[in-house]
């Protein structure tokens, strides 16, 4: 593997297009924050790979053989989520209604119809617990 850090130009990449045994090269690392200016060119890895065509490895990626189709459709997943992003960015937000009626979330609303007869059947199995703990104790 070579490592080349710094090239301003794919011309400066020409001597090492005559190295046919080279299959992998790594021009940035986003792990270690490192690329080279010609990363930043729209069509680098197009420019890269019609250049070397014997790379199997590109940056850390398999460009060719086993692995590399897994590389090319999280690619294009990628593009695909950054696309959408951008079209969502356009998207105007209107305010939203509420879901809820109005006092829904509000903790003093308290619904007594069946919460009485509910604390009264609670009081009643309480009592009737007492009374079985007493005559256990016995």
């Amino acid at each position: 593997m070579v490592s080349i850090f710094w090239l301003s130009s794919f011309d400066s990449l020409q001597g090492l297009t005559k190295l046919q045994c080279l299959e992998s090269l790594r021009f940035q690392d986003p792990i270690q924050e490192y690329m080279n200016p010609i990363c930043q060119n729209a069509f680098y890895k197009r420019n890269v790979l019609a250049m070397f065509p014997n790379l199997k490895s590109l940056d850390g990626e398999r460009v060719t053989g086993r692995g590399s189709e897994v590389f090319r459709l999280l690619h294009e997943l990628e593009r695909d989520v950054n696309d959408e992003k951008k079209s969502n960015e356009n998207v105007l937000m209107t305010s939203s209604n509420s879901w809820t009626s109005e006092g829904f979330w509000d903790c003093n609303t308290v619904q007594s119809e069946g919460g009485d007869e509910a604390e009264g059947h609670l009081r009643d199995l309480i009592k009737e617990c007492n009374k079985l703990s007493s005559s256990a104790g016995r």
